[in-house]
């Protein structure tokens, strides 16, 4: 070839190679300029702008001082005036970054925990995601993307638009989650989230007792009530939806909120009726958020008291609970709100005895030394012996009682000397009397002047005194005698008085300002044969300083010869 022809081919060459160059670059730039963004999720589908602007018009954007760190609130629309109040508690410090958790509702999606980079259209804008914090969740391997699964949720859409409206430059990163999920994937998701503490705020979307009576919805808000205040990941997580709907972000939250040491604090609870008006068929609502930090808490001044009734861990109660081999049967429907006081009482009606023999009959009672199990269970700190049948077993029955309840960390009063326990900066003192005979030589039967002295000494000692008394006529209302004891005792200086022994739950009264309790009925008992019987009462007192603040009765039915439950 010439020399003339090679420069043409070479030219040639170039101007072929620099063409394709040229069309792929601007193939590269077109693609990268003018192909359309991924596109957002829609709200609209969970929107009502009524509802919506009526429920922002209510809510006044003051400072609510500290703002919270975990918010459990409803995503029915029905319930927007609590939605709004929720998030609006951000709006003084408003979060660089929302969690949000949300029931799975479809049950879809390719893993228990889904989620999106996908961010969401709302009337007030767009929402998007923060990818980052994103990104570390899915590298974990903890949660998997699935758009399609998220774009359908209302437990997290319904949330959205009030998020955009109190907090316009807050990112999201959203999650729904599927019903059944392994406790192993719970906690490692919970830790990763503690690693964020710091970067971010949780809101976990969960409703409550659905499709029910408002009785119903009533009884059963009354048991998750008591799981969330004693942090029982367990049963909560065994909760059926007319309980809650989405028992695995409500765990998720609460745990969170337990490892910033903080505690639930209920702002509300309602149901459904409050705006719909009707009662025949409820869901219920909490708003709960993270309260006063229990570690940097130590000085607060206010404490709670427990009271449960009479507790007969024999007769029937035993063969029941050999029955269901479980030893703690009795307790099981009401220990969290046993547990739930700084100090829980309650009066033990049988002496623990090696050899008891399973009996349905008779009035000499015998209790398992195994089934303290059931008071260890219901955190009981303090049991009352002053009563006529500890002495069932003689002697050798009150001496194993005591050791059975000092090996369990139980303390016992009724045998003249109190039970003083500090709480923060308030010592209480604990006093048992009986007035039941038969009386037991080391326990001191009740006359006026025992009464006065043993009050007025401990007095002396304790800031705040709780008499408790075995008195009164079984199967009847309060007596003259009771009154007159009542009466003496907070005269001579209790605080509370406690009654037991009718086996119902008497009257209340308060007298020189001062609770008095004539009956708490049957806590744990096997009395079936009457409705009163079957019934009682637990007492939660709380107090700041030695001062009563609230107080709270919790009616309880028996079942099954001895298992009582939330009424």
């Amino acid at each position: 070839m010439s020399r003339r022809g090679l420069i043409l081919s070479s030219v040639i060459g170039l101007t072929v190679i620099f063409t394709i160059v040229v069309f792929v670059a601007i193939k590269f730039v077109d693609s990268i300029q003018f192909s359309p963004p991924s596109p957002a999720f829609s709200t609209d589908f969970a929107y009502d702008k009524n509802t919506f602007l009526a429920s922002v018009s209510e809510i006044t954007m003051d400072s609510p001082g500290d703002v919270p760190r975990v918010i459990i609130l409803p995503h029915h629309l029905t319930a927007s005036p609590l939605i709004a109040q929720g998030i609006s508690l951000l709006s003084s410090k408003p979060p660089a970054t929302i969690i949000i958790l949300s029931p799975n509702h479809a049950d879809s999606g390719q893993c228990p925990i889904v989620t999106s980079y996908r961010g969401w259209d709302t009337p007030s804008g767009r929402i998007t995601v923060n990818k980052e914090i994103l990104k570390g969740f899915n590298k974990s391997g903890l949660v998997c993307v699935d758009d399609d699964s998220l774009s359908i949720e209302h437990g997290l859409a319904g949330l959205l638009p009030f998020v955009k409206y109190y907090l316009p430059d807050t990112k999201i990163v959203p999650f729904i989650l599927k019903k059944d999920i392994d406790p192993l994937l719970i906690n490692n998701f919970t830790q990763y989230l503690t690693t964020l503490s710091n970067k971010i705020v949780l809101l976990a979307s969960v409703d409550f007792s659905h499709g029910l009576s408002q009785p119903e919805a009533i009884k059963r808000d009354a048991v998750t009530g008591q799981f969330i205040r004693a942090f029982n990941y367990p049963e909560l997580l065994r909760l059926s939806s007319e309980y809650v709907d989405s028992p695995v972000s409500l765990v998720i939250a609460l745990k969170h909120l337990e490892s910033l040491g903080a505690q639930p604090s209920f702002l509300a609870h309602t149901d459904s009726s409050l705006f719909n008006h009707s009662t025949t068929e409820v869901t219920s609502y909490f708003l709960i958020t993270s309260g006063r930090n229990t570690l940097e808490s130590s000085d607060s001044s206010s404490f709670t008291l427990v009271f449960g009734g009479d507790v007969m861990l024999g007769r029937t109660v035993n063969t029941r609970i050999k029955k269901y081999s479980d030893n703690s049967w009795p307790f099981r429907k009401v220990y969290p709100l046993l547990s739930s006081g700084d100090i829980t009482m309650v009066n033990l009606e049988s002496p623990f005895r090696s050899g008891c023999r399973p009996t349905d009959g008779g009035m000499i009672f015998c209790a398992d030394p195994l089934s303290v199990e059931g008071l260890i269970l219901s955190g009981v700190d303090v049991v009352t012996l002053a009563n006529n049948h500890i002495g069932n077993q003689k002697e050798e029955g009150i001496k194993e009682t005591l050791s059975v309840l000092s090996s369990a960390g139980i303390s016992s009063i009724g045998q003249g000397t109190p039970y003083i326990k500090k709480i923060n900066n308030t010592s209480i003192a604990f006093l048992g009397f009986n007035d039941i005979p038969p009386y037991i030589s080391e326990i001191s039967n009740v006359s006026p002047e025992i009464i006065k002295n043993e009050i007025s000494r401990a007095k002396k000692n304790a800031d705040l005194v709780i008499a408790t008394f075995h008195w009164g006529n079984e199967y009847s209302l309060r007596s003259s005698r009771q009154v007159e004891l009542a009466h003496l005792a907070i005269d001579s200086g209790a605080d509370v008085v406690i009654g037991h022994h009718p086996h119902w739950v008497q009257e209340t009264e308060t007298y020189r300002g001062k609770p008095i309790y004539y009956s708490l009925g049957n806590l744990v008992f096997d009395q079936m044969w009457s409705e009163e019987t079957k019934n009682g009462l637990i007492v939660k007192l709380t107090f700041s300083n030695s001062t009563l603040i609230e107080k709270e009765e919790f009616p309880i039915h028996i079942y099954d010869y001895g298992q009582p439950a939330l009424e």
